[in-house]
C-alpha cells in the first residue's frame, strides 16, 4: 500500500473516535486506571500507604527517597513497575473492547459499554495470553539490551586507535535505550498487530488468531509498520523530554506532570493503532 493510503487510513480512524465516542471510551478507562494507579503511587510515602510501602523502599533505594525531593524522582521507576500487569489485566483487554466496538458500529449492532465488555470477557484469556506472549518477547529484547549496556559500560574509549568510534557506540548503547526499546515496541506490536482483533472479530483462539494475524501481516508489512510506527512518533518528543535529567532535577514536579502527558500520549496512540488496525481487518475480512 502507498503512503497516501496509510494517512488516509490513520485520518480515517481518527474521524471513527471522533464520530463515534463509544470506540474511544475503552481507552479512556485506560487512561483512568493509570491515573489512579499513578496516584495511589505518588501518596506511597504517606499514611496509610507508608506502612506497606515504607520498608521496602527504604531496603531498595534508601531511606532519602521518602522524602521530598527524592520521593519525586522515584515516582518514574515505580510507575515503571506497575507497566506489566495493567498491560497484561487491563489494558490488553480493554484494547479488545474497543476493537469489538469497533466491530459492532462496523455490523450496525446498537453498542453500550456495558454490553461490549461483557460480549469481549469471554476472549479474556486469549487476549490475556496473546498479551503475555508479546509481552515476554519484550523482555527478551530488554534482557539482550540489558547484556549490550553492561558491555557498553567497559568500553574504553581511550584505548585503540578507533577510540572515536568506541566512545559513539557507547554513547548510542547508553543514551538511546529509550529510543530503541521504543522501536523494538514498534516491532513486536507490528508483528502481534491483528491478533486481537483476529481473536476478537474472528471468534478465535489465540494460537490460530495468531497464525491468522501473520498471515494478514504478510498480505500488508509496510502499511501495518507504519500504522504502529507514524502514530508512535508523537511519544519521541516525551521521550526527549524524560531524558532531560537538569530540568527533572531543578523541577521535581515536572516528571509528574511528563508522566501524566506519557499516559494520554499513549492512550491515543493506541486508539488510533487499533482503530486503523481493526478496520483494516474488518474490511480484508469482509471481501474475503
Amino acid at each position: 500500500m502507498g503512503n497516501k493510503k496509510i494517512f488516509q487510513s490513520l485520518r480515517n480512524a481518527l474521524l471513527t473516535l471522533v464520530s463515534y465516542p463509544p470506540v474511544f471510551i475503552p481507552f479512556v478507562v485506560i487512561a483512568f486506571v493509570q491515573l489512579v494507579v499513578l496516584e495511589i503511587l505518588y501518596f506511597v510515602p504517606r499514611y496509610p500507604l507508608n506502612i506497606f510501602f515504607e520498608p521496602i523502599i527504604a531496603k531498595l533505594w534508601g531511606e532519602h527517597f521518602l522524602h521530598y525531593p527524592f520521593n519525586i524522582a522515584l515516582l518514574p521507576k515505580l510507575f515503571q513497575y506497575t507497566q506489566a500487569p495493567i498491560y497484561l489485566f487491563v489494558t490488553s483487554f480493554l484494547i479488545g473492547v474497543g476493537i469489538n466496538t469497533i466491530c459492532k458500529i462496523n455490523n450496525d449492532e446498537k453498542v453500550t459499554f456495558g454490553g461490549v465488555f461483557k460480549d469481549t470477557l469471554k476472549h479474556y484469556v486469549h487476549i490475556f495470553t496473546a498479551a503475555f506472549i508479546a509481552f515476554a518477547l519484550v523482555l527478551v529484547f530488554s534482557e539482550v539490551y540489558e547484556l549490550l549496556i553492561r558491555k557498553a559500560l567497559t568500553i574504553d574509549p581511550r584505548i585503540g586507535n578507533k577510540y572515536k568510534l568506541k566512545l559513539i557506540v557507547k554513547i548510542l548503547i547508553l543514551e538511546g535505550a529509550p529510543y530503541f526499546n521504543l522501536l523494538a515496541s514498534v516491532f513486536i506490536t507490528t508483528l502481534f498487530a491483528y491478533v486481537i482483533p483476529v481473536i476478537v472479530i474472528a471468534n478465535k483462539k489465540v494460537f490460530p488468531a495468531i497464525a491468522e494475524s501473520f498471515k494478514t501481516l504478510f498480505g500488508a508489512p509496510w502499511f501495518t509498520f507504519m500504522v504502529v510506527f507514524i502514530p508512535t512518533l508523537i511519544y519521541v518528543p516525551i521521550l526527549m523530554l524524560r531524558g532531560g535529567a537538569g530540568l527533572s532535577f531543578s523541577i521535581p514536579e515536572m516528571s509528574i506532570v511528563l508522566l501524566v502527558i506519557s499516559i494520554f500520549a499513549m492512550v491515543f496512540i493506541d486508539a488510533i493503532i487499533y482503530t486503523t488496525l481493526s478496520t483494516y481487518y474488518l474490511t480484508k475480512k469482509e471481501q474475503s
